[in-house]
């Protein structure tokens, strides 16, 4: 038989043991409530969808006077914003069904006065006064996003005055371009046919004044020859006139003479309808990449290829040179390559470029056409 006396002293033993352990519950939670509320970290506690517990700087980020203010906020509908409501409702889910923490999460919430800020925060399970709750840090992404927004900003207005500086450049050269032309070709060809006539009146006897006269006229004729190239290469008349693809070829086949290395173009399909802006980036992407081709990479052979796919424009650039290093691409002092980019990337275009030791070196332009910009 049971001894009653014996149950009742044990049940007895138990509740005092029980309210010992409920009492240093309770003082444990008003110690972890008071170095809550004391913490420097963003950490609020959350309970059947009510805020129980929250640290000082929880109350400071939300506009409260204290945390005292904020026991008893609805977290849904005071505090996070209904963009995502769902998204937080979801992981509340998880968290008190499957006992699991999530990871941070951007996200904006709502201060006291309406004023909405951007956050990062994780949940872990919590368990407060015995019932699951959930515990959450966050951090105040206010200032890193204004900062990010005047990153942003700064970029913007940098790649505008680029794309500004850019146009007033290609404006001079062509204006230089067609005073050196115009002016000084005619210049020399009106002062060339002066001593042709020159020439024709002096007497044949005179031998030494003739051949002056001749090595003046041949010097004539390579200067001549020199404005038609320097011309050219600040701004090929053929570009306007005849398009990009046709200025590409002249501008190899100069590449060839000049430098002895064998340059081949494949162009796939021949004639595509592209703006003023996008052929001359174009040109002078492949300009800019001759020119360190013969100053850099000790190539006998270069292929260049342009062709389109999917309204999307592909230019390759290939040499069989020694391959540029990664050190170089990143090199800050490598105006090429930087003005390359930033030509690239001001028409919102992708550029690659990488070296094979021994074998040579790639460049791959992605450049996306507007709609009107279709083949002929």
């Amino acid at each position: 038989m049971l001894n009653l006396d014996a149950v009742l002293k044990e049940t007895e033993k138990l509740n005092i043991e029980l309210k010992k352990a409920q009492e240093n519950l309770k003082k444990v939670e008003i110690k972890y409530k008071n170095l809550l509320e004391r913490s420097s970290d963003i950490i609020f506690v959350h309970q059947d969808g009510k805020i129980v517990l929250a640290s000082k700087a929880c109350a400071i980020l939300l506009g409260a006077k204290s945390p005292k203010e904020l026991i008893g906020k609805d977290l849904l509908f005071d505090i996070v914003h209904p963009d995502y409501r769902e998204i937080v409702k979801k992981r509340d889910y998880k968290i008190l069904k499957k006992n699991k923490e999530v990871g941070f999460l951007e996200e904006k919430i709502m201060k006291l006065n309406g004023e909405i800020i951007d956050v990062d925060v994780c949940a872990v399970p919590f368990t407060y006064k015995g019932k699951p709750a959930i515990k959450v840090y966050a951090r105040d992404l206010t200032k890193i996003k204004k900062l990010q927004e005047k990153s942003y900003k700064n970029s913007e207005n940098l790649k505008n005055l680029n794309i500004y500086l850019q146009s007033v450049l290609e404006k001079e050269r062509l204006k230089i371009s067609r005073e050196i032309h115009d002016e000084l070709g005619q210049m020399l060809s009106f002062l060339k046919l002066d001593i042709q006539n020159i020439l024709n009146l002096i007497p044949k006897d005179n031998k030494n004044i003739i051949e002056k006269l001749n090595t003046i006229l041949n010097l004539i004729n390579i200067i001549i020859e020199r404005i038609r190239i320097m011309s050219y290469q600040l701004r090929p008349p053929i570009l306007d006139h005849l398009g990009l693809f046709a200025a590409v070829k002249w501008q190899i086949d100069e590449f060839n003479k000049i430098t002895g290395i064998k340059c081949k173009l494949k162009i796939e399909p021949e004639k595509i309808k592209l703006d003023e802006e996008i052929s001359i980036t174009i040109f002078r992407v492949i300009q800019e990449a001759l020119t360190n081709i013969l100053r850099h990479s000790k190539a006998s052979k270069v292929n260049i290829n342009i062709k389109m796919n999917n309204n999307i424009l592909i230019l390759s650039i290939k040499d069989n040179g020694i391959g540029i290093s990664t050190k170089d691409i990143n090199e800050s002092k490598s105006l090429g390559l930087l003005s390359m980019k930033e030509r690239i990337s001001n028409i919102n275009g992708n550029f690659k470029i990488y070296g094979i030791e021994g074998k040579g070196t790639v460049i791959r332009i992605k450049i996306p056409l507007c709609l009107n910009n279709q083949n002929d």
